[in-house]
């Protein structure tokens, strides 16, 4: 009979891929038992786990008026020390949401109407930053932003179109 590891080697040369793998004897005869996946639903899988975790971690995040997030990056908030978190951008604000590996949660807001000031920074030479600084004199540094223009063009759009109905109002 075959054993589990030879047969999971022949299976996975020949390109299959099989989770749950067992080999059995049957009358002399080798059983293989298993859950064959294809690419495409193995993906599929890591796709669904990853909008199942964003979910999770969106359900930790208190959005004022039940906002809608817009856009997110990845990125690391200038504290005491760098926290590496994400940027949640929504119709009327911005989020920045982080729980490191011992659970505690870093959560900051910033209410587009509260922001004066919106500014792209380099970071040890590298532009890859973003400066934003609030009515009550509060700054947030957000660095290692790998889409930083994409996310600074947003904010000036959707900042540009706070102040713009404050105008309207007034």
């Amino acid at each position: 009979m075959a054993n589990q590891a030879d047969v999971g080697q022949a299976l996975h040369g020949a390109g299959v891929n099989v989770s749950n793998l067992s080999v059995k004897d049957v009358g002399g005869l080798t059983a293989v038992y298993g859950s064959v996946k294809t690419e495409e639903e193995k993906k599929k899988l890591e796709q669904d786990e990853d909008e199942r975790k964003r979910r999770e971690e969106l359900s930790d995040i208190d959005f004022p008026n039940k906002d809608e997030v817009t856009a997110e990056f990845a990125c690391a908030m200038q504290k005491a020390i760098l926290v590496q978190g994400t940027m949640y951008i929504t119709n009327s604000a911005i989020y920045f949401f982080s729980t490191n590996i011992i659970g505690k949660k870093v959560k900051e807001l910033m209410m587009f109407k509260d922001i004066v000031s919106l500014e792209k920074k380099k970071m040890l030479l590298i532009p890859n930053a973003i400066e934003i600084k609030t009515s009550d004199g509060s700054s947030f540094t957000f660095q290692m932003l790998l889409k930083r223009d994409e996310a600074f063009e947003q904010l000036q759009v959707l900042i540009g179109y706070q102040y713009y109905a404050i105008l309207i109002i007034l």
